[in-house]
């Protein structure tokens, strides 16, 4: 459990029901974009309560919810940055979970948190996984994800607007769910550091100018 799981329980449930994830459409296409961009088999959104792990979306899981004793998702809510596996096969704490021993048969797995900005607690996670072990993963693509998890969290703290068109204050575009992928968003906060740009988004703009 997080240090401050009670806490982080509280935040939980006032993200668990919002009506933002009735954007069913937004959602799907997300992860069908992470899946392209990632070159894995699955991608999911989670949000962690005191026993389950909720999957809000998911592609290539078969499930809707699991507990979380054999949650991948579990061990990465206790990271501020990202968990990472390469072979949960050959992982101490993941080779007998039922996850990896059978289906959806997880090796290569990589969570990064779902933070709410307001006090910092980890609700869930966002995550791509695959059915073969991987040697390495390229920094770029943890950077990218963890951008993705922000747009995330602004999506769901921003107040929806009756008419989808208009943008709300986040500067969504309710319908535009290539938004999630802008390659202008995703490499802003990069972009605008004091030394200039940072050389390692060109991979990443390149990648999702081509996906999104």
């Amino acid at each position: 459990e997080a240090f401050n799981e009670v806490k982080r329980l509280k935040t939980v449930s006032k993200y668990l029901d919002l009506p933002h994830w009735g954007r069913t459409n937004r959602f799907n296409l997300l992860l069908q974009k992470m899946i392209k961009l990632f070159n894995c088999r699955g991608a999911s959104i989670s949000l962690l309560n005191a026993r389950f792990q909720i999957l809000k979306y998911q592609i290539g899981l078969g499930f809707n919810e699991c507990s979380r004793q054999v949650s991948l998702d579990s061990h990465t809510i206790l990271s501020s940055i990202f968990f990472m596996l390469l072979d949960a096969s050959k992982d101490w704490r993941t080779e007998s979970n039922p996850l990896v021993k059978g289906v959806p048969n997880i090796k290569f797995y990589l969570g990064v948190p779902l933070i709410c900005k307001s006090n910092k607690e980890v609700i869930g996670v966002l995550s791509i996984f695959d059915s073969f072990p991987r040697q390495k993963v390229e920094e770029e693509t943890i950077m990218t994800m963890k951008k993705m998890a922000s747009e995330i969290m602004d999506f769901l703290d921003a107040p929806l607007q009756s008419n989808d068109s208009k943008l709300n204050k986040s500067g969504f575009n309710i319908n535009a769910t290539s938004k999630l992928l802008s390659p202008s968003k995703i490499t802003s906060d990069c972009n605008n550091k004091e030394n200039g740009s940072d050389p390692r988004m060109d991979k990443i703009t390149k990648l999702l100018e081509q996906y999104g």
